[in-house]
Parts: C-alpha cells; sequence; structure tokens
C-alpha cells in the first residue's frame, strides 16, 4: 500500500528540482520553526555533476529532505528523514512518520555555516514521552563538490527512561528521479547499502563512516528494497528483519538503516541514559556497472552460445583496475577462446565452468554517453535445461565494479521427437484430439494437430500440461486423417502417424410418425431422417397413455415400422420414436393420438396395393407390413397353386365360367379366365374370420371365404364383368392365428372366355399379341391382433 501524500510528494519534488530551490515550509509547526534549509544552494544542477549536490531539509513544507544531482533528485514522494521510535511511540517528518501525529514535539536549527567549500547545519529535534525529553542532534556537514556528505547523529536518552530507543533512516529512493531501482549491498570496506537505476546511471546509497571516525557505529540494520516494506518496523520500533537484506531484481526503490541507541541490538533492553553517536554518509553518483545476457534464448546440446558480460561507466573520469569471477551455471562450460574490448586479461580454459576477467580499463562517461567494454566467453552446455545468469554468477568484483545482472536464462534443448499417433473423439462437426507424447527428443512446448483433408488445414494446438485440444467445422460425414506435430524452440517434429476419423451427429429427428391403430394394437411407420454422418442403427420407440407425462420403456427395432403390442382399447396413445446412430439417439419425434379400438371378426380387410406387381407365377407375402418369405408348390395334376409360408397354406385353382378346370400354363403360372371362378381353399387363418379377395391393378373386390373354428377356410369367388384381358395380381387379405394382418399376392393373367372351347392353343394366342397391364393375387391375412366377437 502507498502511502498519503505520496504524488503530491513527488509533484514536489519535481518543483523544487525545477526552481532549483525547496518549496517554502508551510504546514507543521515544528518546520515553521526552522525553515527550509538548503546546503550549496547553487549545486545539483550541472549534468557532469561539477557542480556537487544540493541537500535540502524540510524540501516540501513537511519535513522531507531531498538530495539533487546533475539536475535529478534522489528521494521520491514519501521522501526520507530521521526517525526514532522510543518504545513504540515513533517520532519524525517523513516516511512512516508523515502523518501529523508523529511529529517531533518540537524542532531548532543553526544557521548554514559555510567556510570554503565546506558547509554546515546542525539540526535538533525533540521528543517527549512519559514527560521525559529525548532529541536528536543531526548534524550534516558537506564540502562541494563531493559527491557525499556526512551526518552524525547524537541522540540524548533522558534519565529514568524505560524504553527501547530505536533510530531509523531512509525513505523511498528515486536514483537520478527514477522511482525504480535495484538493491546492492557491499561489505568492505564498510557496509554500504545502494539503489542504483540502470536508466539514469546514477546511484544512491547510505554508507558507514570509516571504523575510527567520530561516530563511527556499525548499521544494526539495513534494507535496499520495495520502499514501503521497512514502515511496519519503523512504526513499531521492532528490528529490521532479516537485519542486512537487498532485493537484487529492479524494484520501487527504497533504503533504510536502523541503530539500536544505548542498548545490545536485539536484547529489547532500555536504552541507558546519556548521549549516543551513530554517523553515516550519503552518497550520489554515477557508478560502474556490470551487466551479462547470452547471446540467444535458446541452443540445441552442445550448441556454442557467447556469453557477454558488459561494463558500464557513467563516471567521468576512466576507470582501470576493474575485473569479476565468474561461475558458469552447473553443466556449462567454457566453449571457445574468450575476446574483449576493456584490455583485460580473461582466463577461460576450454571445458572449464569458471573464468576470471582480471584489469579491465573503461573510458569515462563523455557528452553524456557512458563509457563501456565488453568480455565474450563462449560457452555451451550438454543437455537440455534451463541455464541462468545473474548476480549470483559473479563473485570478487574490483575497482568501483558494481554487478547489476538481471537474470538471463539459456534453454538448451533437442527438438522434440515424434509424437504418438493420436487418439481422436469426433463430435458433430468436431474433433477432439489427445495427444500421445514424443518418447524420444526435448520436451515439447506446444502440439499441433492437424486435419488432413480441408482446405485451407484446419488446426488446433494443445499445450503439454493438457494434451488435447478440439477442431472445429468439420463436415460431418466426411473422413479426415488427423496427425500430430512437437514443436519446442529448437524446432518441429516429423508428424505422427495419423489417425481417421469421422465427424457425426445425432441423427435429425424423423419428420412423421404416422401410426395405425388395432385391437389392442398400433402400427407405427416412419421414414429414415438424415443421419448427420454416422449410418442410424436403429430406432427406439415407446407410447404413452396420459398425453405424454410418463413413458413406456424404449423398445428397439431396425426396422421403420413396429407393432406395438398389449395396449388399451379405447385410450389415446402418443407414440415417439428417436433414431440411433454411432453418437446416439436423436430428438424423438411424437405421433398424433391414435386410439386402438377392437375389430370386429366380420370386418372387411382393405386392399393392400402393392409397390411392385409380383410377375406372373411369383408371390409377395406381408405380415403386419414386413415382408414374409413364401413358397410356390405347382400341381399339374390339380392344375393348381399351392402358397406356404408363416404358418398357414393356401391353394387356388381356376375355373371357366361352366364350372370346368382351367389348366395352368407351360411354366406352371395360374391362369384366370373372364367372368370365370377362382376357387380358395387353405388354413392356419385366425378361426371365424373372413379373408378378403382382392384384384389389382385397379382393386376390384371378388368377395369374401369364411375360416371355419379350426382357422381352414374353402370356397369359390367370381371375376365380374369388364375386368381386362392381361396381367393382374389376385390379392387375399386376413388374419393370422395371432391376429396379425396377413397380405398374400400373386401374380397371374386374365385369359379370353374364347379359351374355354376345347383344344385351344393358348400359347399361339399369347403369343399372337395379348399383353395387358394388370396386377397380382394378394392374399392378406391379419396376425397378432386380438378381438373380441361384437354381440
Amino acid at each position: 500500500m502507498q502511502p498519503p501524500r505520496r504524488l503530491a510528494a513527488a509533484f514536489g519534488a519535481a518543483l523544487a528540482l525545477l526552481l532549483g530551490v525547496a518549496v517554502t515550509p508551510a504546514t507543521a509547526a515544528q518546520y515553521s520553526e526552522i525553515g527550509q534549509i538548503v546546503i550549496n544552494p547553487g549545486g545539483g544542477n550541472a549534468t557532469d555533476g561539477s557542480d556537487g549536490l544540493r541537500i535540502v531539509i524540510n524540501s516540501n513544507g513537511t519535513g522531507y529532505d531531498q538530495v539533487y544531482y546533475e539536475g535529478t533528485y534522489q528521494y521520491c514522494c514519501s521522501a526520507g528523514a530521521p526517525s526514532l521510535n522510543i518504545g513504540g511511540t515513533l517520532f519524525g517528518q517523513a516516511y512512516a512518520a508523515a502523518a501529523p501525529e508523529n511529529l517531533w514535539d518540537s524542532m531548532t536549527a543553526t544557521p548554514v555555516t559555510v567556510e570554503g567549500n565546506t558547509s554546515e547545519v546542525t539540526i535538533t529535534a525533540n521528543a517527549i514521552v512519559d514527560g521525559l525529553t529525548y532529541s536528536v542532534a543531526r548534524h550534516i556537514e558537506y564540502t562541494a563538490p563531493d559527491e557525499s556528505f556526512r551526518e552524525t547523529f547524537s541522540v540524548t536518552v533522558p534519565e529514568g527512561n524505560t524504553h527501547p530507543v530505536k533510530l531509523y533512516h531512509g525513505g523511498d529512493t528515486a536514483p537520478g528521479s527514477s522511482d525504480s531501482g535495484f538493491g546492492v549491498m557491499l561489505t568492505s570496506p564498510v557496509r554500504t547499502i545502494i539503489s542504483l537505476n540502470p536508466s539514469s546511471g546514477i546511484q544512491f546509497g547510505f554508507r558507514e563512516v570509516p571504523v575510527g571516525d567520530v561516530g563511527h557505529k556499525a548499521f544494526d540494520g539495513a534494507w535496499s528494497r520495495g520502499y514501503w516494506t521497512a514502515s511496519t518496523n519503523v512504526s513499531s520500533g521492532t528490528d529490521l528483519d532479516p537485519a542486512f537484506y537487498v532485493e537484487e531484481a529492479q524494484h520501487d526503490a527504497g533504503l533504510m538503516v536502523q541503530w539500536t541507541i544505548g542498548a545490545t541490538h536485539g536484547s529489547g533492553d532500555a536504552a541507558a541514559a546519556g548521549t549516543h553517536v551513530a554517523a553515516m554518509e550519503e552518497f550520489v553518483s554515477r557508478y560502474v556497472n556490470l551487466v551479462g545476457a547470452f547471446s540467444a534464448a535458446s541452443a540445441e546440446p552442445n550448441e556454442t552460445v557467447d556469453a557477454t558480460f558488459t561494463i558500464r561507466s557513467g563516471k567521468r573520469e576512466a576507470q582501470s583496475g576493474l575485473g569479476f569471477d565468474l561461475t558458469l551455471p552447473a553443466g556449462m562450460t567454457i566453449a571457445g577462446d574468450a575476446s574483449n574490448s576493456c584490455g583485460a586479461t580473461v582466463t577461460a580454459e576450454l571445458g572449464s565452468g569458471s573464468a576470471t576477467v582480471a584489469g579491465a580499463s573503461v573510458a569515462g562517461r563523455s557528452e553524456g554517453v557512458d563509457g563501456s567494454c565488453s568480455v565474450t566467453i563462449p560457452v555451451a552446455a550438454a543437455t537440455d535445461g534451463t541455464y541462468r545468469l545473474s548476480n549470483a554468477n559473479i563473485t570478487a568484483p574490483t575497482g568501483e565494479l558494481i554487478p547489476t545482472l538481471t537474470e538471463r536464462a539459456l534453454t538448451v534443448l533437442t527438438a522434440p521427437g515424434t509424437p504418438g499417433t493420436p487418439v481422436v473423439e469426433t463430435g458433430d462437426g468436431t474433433a477432439t484430439i489427445t495427444v500421445t507424447a514424443p518418447s524420444t527428443g526435448g520436451a515439447p512446448d506446444s502440439y499441433t494437430v492437424t486435419a488432413l483433408g480441408t482446405s485451407p488445414l484446419a488446426t488446433c494446438v494443445a499445450a503439454p500440461a493438457s494434451p488435447s485440444c478440439t477442431i472445429t467445422g468439420l463436415s460431418n460425414g466426411v473422413a479426415y486423417d488427423f496427425v500430430v506435430t512437437a514443436t519446442n524452440p529448437a524446432g518441429e517434429s516429423s508428424a505422427s502417424a495419423a489417425t481417421t476419423a469421422t465427424p457425426a451427429g445425432l441423427p435429425a429427428a424423423i419428420e412423421t410418425v404416422t401410426v395405425l391403430s388395432g385391437d389392442q394394437r398400433i402400427r407405427a411407420t416412419w421414414e429414415a431422417p438424415a443421419d448427420n454422418g454416422a449410418a442410424i442403427t436403429g430406432y427406439t420407440v415407446s407410447w404413452s397413455s396420459d398425453g405424454g407425462t410418463t413413458w413406456s420403456t424404449d423398445v428397439t427395432t431396425t426396422r421403420t415400422s413396429l407393432w406395438l403390442p398389449r395396449l388399451t382399447n379405447d385410450v389415446a396413445h402418443l407414440v415417439r420414436v428417436s433414431a440411433v446412430n454411432a453418437k446416439g439417439a436423436g430428438v424423438p419425434t411424437v405421433s398424433s393420438p391414435v386410439t386402438p379400438r377392437m375389430i370386429p371378426d366380420t370386418v372387411e380387410l382393405a386392399p393392400v396395393p402393392p409397390v411392385t406387381a409380383p410377375p406372373v407365377g411369383e408371390s409377395a407375402l406381408t405380415v403386419d407390413g414386413e415382408t414374409r418369405p413364401v413358397t410356390i408348390t405347382r400341381d399339374r395334376a390339380t392344375q393348381s397353386v399351392t402358397l406356404e409360408g408363416d404358418g398357414f397354406t393356401m391353394r387356388l385353382d381356376s375355373q371357366t365360367s361352366t364350372g370346368e378346370t382351367f389348366d395352368l400354363d407351360e411354366a406352371g403360372n395360374l391362369m384366370l379366365i373372364e367372368e370365370g371362378y377362382l376357387l380358395v381353399e387353405g388354413d392356419g387363418f385366425k378361426p371365424n374370420t373372413d379373408v378378403n379377395l382382392y384384384l389389382f391393378s385397379e382393386p376390384t373386390s371378388l368377395g369374401a371365404v369364411r375360416t371355419d373354428s379350426t382357422g381352414a377356410f374353402s370356397g369359390r369367388v367370381r371375376l365380374p364383368e369388364g375386368i381386362p384381358v392381361g396381367l393382374h395380381t389376385v390379392q387375399a387379405v386376413g388374419m393370422s392365428s395371432d391376429g396379425e394382418i396377413r397380405v398374400l399376392s400373386l401374380g397371374v393373367r386374365v385369359m379370353p372366355q374364347q379359351l374355354q372351347v376345347t383344344g385351344a392353343d393358348v400359347m399361339q394366342w399369347l403369343y399372337a399379341g395379348l399383353a395387358a397391364a394388370a396386377s397380382g393375387i394378394v392374399l392378406v391375412g391379419i396376425a397378432g391382433l386380438r378381438r373380441r366377437r361384437t354381440a
């Protein structure tokens, strides 16, 4: 969370920078008492740093410090200044102590004294706790145009104190007016924490004064990290933990140091009464830094890549005696001769995992451009992996060289091997492909699936973590070959073996379900719908007797018609039918209501015109609309034709109008005579029912014969006048013993009456030119319908 007044403070710092002076103090009474204090008022502006620093206390009227260098400011926003925490009560004027309740109880300042190029001032801040007065005398000494100034803090703890006392100094930094920076910590010759910004090329830091100097007291804690992270410690008076910490990655810059006053650090003891002295130096300068990077982001095993290290100096003077030790990431070795433009001695043995750079020199900053040089070391790695280069790989920097490597990674890998054969699950115009990872080569970053046979090619991309993807927009019923390639930065694999699959969806809905009622039965018929890419394998049929609230268990069939038995007469029923293919059942189609009713035994069964009339001498049989086999036997001894099938027999004879037998033709086919008779007899039909006889092509009723109590029948019907000579179909329609509708058709020929004359040559007469279109005899039987005889 950012502190209050952050943006306003930033504006104030920028305004002060533009004016070359600080904003007039305004808000807190303490600061009104001392006003704004400026050290080296003409400094901090020259872009080459030749005029040194300009140091401003109470820079924005609310107590913030500011330091200017080369036209840039070094504190941002919540800024920085010393703070004193007495037993958990915070006093100060900036950073965590910027709120009014944390302000010093009183402040005084001496006039700024200037002797030659050296300026000095002392600011004393007082805090009252439990009626006791604590004071911090801050003495600032600066000699222009140095790039640093010294601050000496004399903290006076009164007699009777019972609290731990902590002195903190720091805040929100902005090296070179840039709010972000890298953290750096040096431990020799004294501990130093730095916030540096590569864009501005400026570093801003705090360091201990040399051992033996007045006020030398080692930092008890020092952080260079995100600016607000220390705020809780400062507010509560707790120790920085860990005591010393730097954030090497670029961050919102901040510096903070801590001294434990008058007690052993970490003991929690109350501060001893008396005056305790601690001193530090604040400095701003351009710096000499080291950055490094690989020449490529990826490489194959044993492929040579350059690791280049650049020394960059923002200092005005040339720098020499620079160097560092390099330890390559584990598994990486030197693969060639090193080169450099720094005049350095580079020790880099082929095959080694380390190198030493010594005696490097770099030119000074000139006309706003940093001096720079570089060291290039060829490297390689034999095994797949990610090799990282950072400050951790640099040790023992010499001269003023500061390592500032942002982590760089080199991924070493081989191209993936060929993926395995993919598994494909098709859907409605889609295909979901599951990839089989390759067993050889480098790890893939992604997989590309291609559906061959499309134009343009249809593809999808799968990630190794979830190796499947879906291609849409495919055509149902079209077979596609699906192949997979694997890719990583090293390249793309060859294509996998293909899997052939055909997208398909559920079948379309049946257009219409036609229903016909019977005795405790319903016959449903329909046309096959579009299969949507997968062959229809059957149909599910169910029925409802309560208007569709509940439905029967599905029954299945492979035909496009079905008799539904054992239904309740005189109750309206609905029938619903769905087509089924490999993808499942389609949307069901529901019929209009139909009511099963008892059929009287004397009902005349309607003729069923054959779709194709059977040829003369051939027969066709259907039972409840389904085709069944029938056998024909021709008997010249009796001049009759016998039909057998499905549990019945029927014999047909032909007589002339005078009652004489009319012979079969030479092929043994039944022939009828104009106005002659058709004799029928048989068994296997429902007892005490009618077998209705018809003649086609125009359906003409020939009458009916009645079965006896055993289901046998015998009778004779006469062809009415006007039946044309030629080909016809005789049809018998009756019931089987189970009440099924049985339709039996036989192709016949009707002959002219003249052939009743004894000795007439029938075939000669036919060959003379008799030709007529006719239909055959049809025998229809009803099976499976249960009947009750009406009273």
